[in-house]
């Protein structure tokens, strides 16, 4: 799974790619979907996009689907559900907010550093919002609320269930999402 960022002067093409690319893949589960400005990712996801850490190549999850605000965000073995689909709900340039389609709850980092993310009501908060970084083939996310803190598979831990939240940017496979 990868990311491709497009020039941001080529935005109507983009927005016409992404609409074409959500359509294929909400009607076929096909090779690739569209989420933000410019952000190509690959899908495996009839609900949504998923996001899979290069370190354990486990989806970001959202535990047992909660539907309430404070849902726990892990890792879990990518299985093509709906609580591992996400959708981009922000429209501003290089920066992502995580929504998850089922649920209408987005990704959010209010509990601060070194804490679990979780979901809760959007509402365009900077808690809710992450700059997108490239490296390589893979990309990481960047808390706006908390500069210099990523998302991050703790402990680098390969098990299901491990915790996703805030640790200070390294640059580490696993702080890496494709």
């Amino acid at each position: 799974m990868g990311f491709t960022f497009r020039a941001r002067t080529l935005l109507g093409f983009v927005c016409a790619a992404v609409m074409a690319a959500f359509l294929v893949v909400a009607a076929t589960g096909g090779p690739a979907a569209a989420a933000g400005d410019g952000v190509t990712i690959a899908a495996g996801n009839p609900y949504g996009y998923e996001y899979v850490n290069s370190a354990t190549q486990k989806c970001l999850d959202l535990r047992d689907l909660y539907s309430g605000n404070g849902g726990w965000i892990q890792q879990w073995s990518c299985a093509g559900s709906q609580n591992q689909a996400w959708v981009d709900s922000n429209t501003a340039s290089g920066v992502y907010s995580g929504k998850n389609p089922a649920t209408g709850k987005c990704i959010d980092a209010y509990a601060g550093t070194h804490q679990q993310l979780r979901t809760w009501t959007c509402d365009g908060s900077a808690s809710q919002n992450f700059k997108v970084h490239q490296s390589g083939s893979t990309f990481r996310f960047e808390s706006v609320q908390y500069p210099g803190f990523c998302w991050d598979v703790f402990g680098s831990s390969s098990a299901n269930g491990a915790t996703v939240g805030l640790w200070e940017c390294n640059g580490r496979s696993n702080q890496q999402w494709g």
